[in-house]
């Protein structure tokens, strides 16, 4: 799940409610947090697993693989393949 909305769903509340309890609670926005999540799933997948990018792309939810390249590329600066590489 990628969208506060999935989330949201699930918990019987409204995205806006759920935003709101993220500002009560001076977190960042519910989005970033659930960014943030995926990419560290991410990162532990590729240092302490032999999957591939690819693989580990699809486990989390993408539907193409070259996307959540560009994804974690964005955040991290670096590919998935350099990231893995360094450790």
């Amino acid at each position: 799940m990628h969208s506060v909305t999935d989330y949201a769903n699930r918990l019987g509340l409204s995205p806006k409610s759920i935003s709101k309890h993220f500002q009560k609670l001076g977190a960042k926005t519910p989005s970033d947090f659930i960014k943030n999540r995926i990419l560290l799933e991410a990162k532990r997948q590729l240092i302490y697993t032999d999957k591939t990018v690819k693989e580990i792309a699809f486990e989390l939810g993408f539907n193409d693989p070259a996307y959540f390249t560009r994804f974690f590329t964005k955040t991290i600066l670096k590919s998935p393949l350099q990231f893995k590489k360094e450790y």
